[in-house]
């Protein structure tokens, strides 16, 4: 985990994402470090969530989409990337608690950062997730989802609880925060935690307002 000022950011979704979409080109690190002008490390640093991708300048970002479209990356993989960074960056404030307000009283989350935060909390694969084939161009061991540590899994579902009890359900943006951080907090698997239980994934609503809201505060 890493920090940019006094927030925390983690890339362990963005990393897990990168690597399938690299390995689904043929490229090895070696080679799309050289593509993107890079050191190995830091792919390598993307890739295990070391160096959080969702803290590197707009410029590299775009230079890592481009490089793996023009290498013939599979093309979901990449669109995958921008949930998986909201996803992240909403992983690391809810690590680092902050004197701001919590973003998911500002924002309902997509379907695709809910799915992918899911993923990395429980396992759960999203159904929209590409599936690469067997015999695909893959290269070495790939993990089966983004690799969340068990006491990091851990402190999320206990501060998201903490956020859902602590929400001013008097105001607009408490009720939404206690919402979804109920919501979210009832996938984890302890048995202490049925009462928030989630409900049915047709509930959760979408907006176009997250990542773009706050991906200038995310950088800075």
């Amino acid at each position: 985990m890493q920090q940019s000022g006094s927030r925390a950011l983690t890339g362990t979704v963005t990393g897990f994402v990168l690597k399938l979409a690299r390995t689904s080109a043929g490229l090895s690190q070696e080679a799309y470090a050289e593509l993107l002008g890079v050191s190995l490390d830091t792919v390598q640093g993307w890739e295990s969530g070391r160096r959080p991708l969702p803290a590197t300048r707009v410029a590299a970002l775009v230079d890592v989409r481009h490089e793996l479209m023009a290498a013939d990356a599979d093309a979901d993989l990449a669109a995958a990337l921008d949930p998986a960074m909201q996803a992240d960056w909403l992983i690391g404030q809810t690590l680092e608690p902050s004197r701001r307000v919590h973003p998911l009283a500002e924002w309902v989350t997509t379907r695709r950062v809910h799915d992918l935060l899911v993923w990395a909390l429980v396992g759960q694969r999203p159904g929209w997730f590409p599936r690469l084939p067997a015999n695909g161009r893959r290269r070495g061991p790939v993990p089966d989802g983004p690799e969340l540590g068990a006491a990091e899994r851990h402190e999320v579902f206990a501060r998201l609880r903490a956020l859902a009890e602590r929400a001013d359900g008097r105001q607009e943006s408490g009720l939404q925060l206690r919402r979804q951080a109920a919501y979210l907090a009832g996938f984890d698997p302890a048995p202490d935690t049925s009462a928030l239980s989630p409900p049915s994934s047709r509930g959760i609503r979408t907006t176009t307002r997250s990542w773009e809201h706050h991906s200038a505060q995310i950088r800075s």
